[in-house]
C-alpha cells in the first residue's frame, strides 16, 4: 500500500478530513483555534451607538481581561452572573479598560509617592503663593499652596494642610493654563475643600492618593480640559449631618469647558449625610465626562447633574450598596454596574463591556 493510500486509510478511521499534502506541515486553521469570527450569531451583532463594542460583534477578547471567547464552544458568558466581589473594592481590571480603575494597592506602584522617585523627605522652603513657572518635585509640603501661574507642575510631593483650600489654583482676574499635580499624596487635616478651581484651562490631576478631606475638588469659571484621572480618593471626614461632595462644580459660578472623571477609585469610607460624589448643579454649564471609576456610596445620590450640564456616565462600577446611583438630568448613562456585576437598569445597556 502506498504511503497517501495509508494516511487516508488512518484519516478515514479518525473521521477528521486530513488535507491531501498532510505530510507538508501546512494544515490550514483549525477548526477550534481560538480565531473569532463574526458569524452573525452574536445577540448584538452592531455597534452600540455611543461606540462601545460589543462583545458579541467578532471583536476580538483582551487577553488581559481574563476572559477567553469561542465562538465555537457554544457557550456565551453571563458577565452578569458569577462574579465575586473583590475584598479590596473594586475590579481587577487596571485603568484604560472599560470598568478599568485604580484600587488601594496601586499606592506607591503606579499612583502616589514613591513612583516618579523616591519618597520625598526633604521639606519645601520656597514660596506658598505660586505666580511664575514653576516644578516642585520630591519635596514635603506642610502648608497649603496658592497657584496663580500658568505651567506648574507638582510631582512626587507630600502635601499636608489644615487650611479650608490645600491646593488653590485659580486665575483671579485671569485664565491660567498647563497646571499638573500627579504622583503625589495629598492630605487634609481639617473639613477641607482639597481642590479650589477657578478659571484654569488644561489642568491634569493625576495618579495621586488624595484623603483626609471633607470635599476633594471645588470647581468654578472656565475648566475647559480638565482632567482627574487615575486617582485614589478616601478618608473623607465625614459624619450623618455633613453635606459634602467629592466633586461641587458650578456650585458658586458659571462654570464652562470639558472635565474628564476617568479611571479614579472614590471612597466616602464614612457613608451618611446629604453627600454625593458628583454635584453639578447651580450655575455648571459644563460637559462632563464620568468613566471607568468605582464610585462608593455617599449616602445620597451619587452623582448628580443638572439641566444645563451635560454627563456621560459610562462604564463605572457603584458600590453594591449605592441605592440611588444617578441624578441626571441632561446626558446618557451608559452600561454602568453594580460591584456584584449586575447592571444598572438605567439608561442604555446594550453591546456592553463584559465584566470584572
Amino acid at each position: 500500500m502506498t504511503k497517501q493510500a495509508t494516511i487516508s486509510v488512518f484519516c478515514a478511521l479518525l473521521m477528521a478530513g486530513c488535507s491531501d499534502d498532510a505530510g507538508s506541515g501546512d494544515s490550514g486553521t483549525p477548526p477550534d483555534s481560538g480565531v473569532t469570527r463574526d458569524q452573525g450569531s452574536g445577540t448584538d451583532s452592531g455597534s452600540d451607538p455611543d461606540g462601545v463594542a460589543s462583545p458579541d460583534n467578532g471583536v476580538t477578547p483582551n487577553p488581559d481581561n481574563g476572559v477567553t471567547t469561542n465562538p465555537d464552544k457554544g457557550v456565551a458568558p453571563n458577565p452578569d452572573q458569577g462574579v465575586t466581589p473583590n475584598p479590596d473594592q473594586g475590579t481587577t481590571i487596571p485603568p484604560g479598560k472599560p470598568y478599568g480603575h485604580v484600587s488601594p494597592g496601586d499606592v506607591g506602584k503606579t499612583l502616589g509617592v514613591g513612583v516618579k522617585g523616591p519618597v520625598p523627605t526633604a521639606t519645601y522652603t520656597g514660596p506658598t503663593t505660586i505666580t511664575s513657572p514653576t516644578t516642585i518635585q520630591d519635596k514635603v509640603i506642610n502648608g497649603c499652596l496658592d497657584i496663580r501661574s500658568s505651567n506648574v507642575t507638582l510631582r512626587n510631593v507630600i502635601l499636608k494642610c489644615s487650611g479650608l483650600y490645600p491646593v488653590d489654583i485659580r486665575g483671579l482676574g485671569q485664565v491660567i493654563d498647563n497646571v499638573v499635580v500627579e504622583y503625589s499624596r495629598l492630605e487634609c487635616d481639617s473639613y477641607s475643600k482639597l481642590f479650589m478651581v477657578g478659571d484654569v484651562t488644561n489642568l491634569g490631576v493625576r495618579n495621586n492618593e488624595m484623603k483626609g478631606c471633607e470635599d476633594f475638588f471645588f470647581v468654578g469659571g472656565k475648566v475647559d480640559g480638565m482632567k482627574v484621572t487615575d486617582n485614589y480618593m478616601h478618608g473623607s471626614k465625614l459624619t450623618s449631618a455633613s453635606h459634602a461632595d467629592g466633586f461641587q462644580i458650578g456650585e458658586a459660578s458659571t462654570t464652562t469647558g470639558t472635565i474628564t472623571v476617568t479611571g479614579n477609585m472614590i471612597l466616602a469610607d464614612t457613608p451618611g449625610g446629604r453627600n454625593g460624589i458628583m454635584f453639578a448643579t447651580n450655575y455648571c454649564k459644563a460637559t462632563i465626562n464620568i468613566e471607568n471609576n468605582y464610585l462608593d456610596a455617599w449616602g445620597y445620590y451619587v452623582l448628580r447633574c443638572n439641566s444645563t450640564s451635560f454627563c456621560l456616565v459610562r462604564h463605572n462600577v457603584f458600590d453594591d450598596s449605592a441605592a440611588h446611583p444617578t441624578l441626571i438630568s441632561n446626558g446618557k448613562i451608559v452600561c454602568n454596574r453594580y460591584e456584584s456585576g449586575t447592571l444598572i437598569q438605567s439608561g442604555t445597556n446594550t453591546g456592553c463591556p463584559s465584566y470584572p
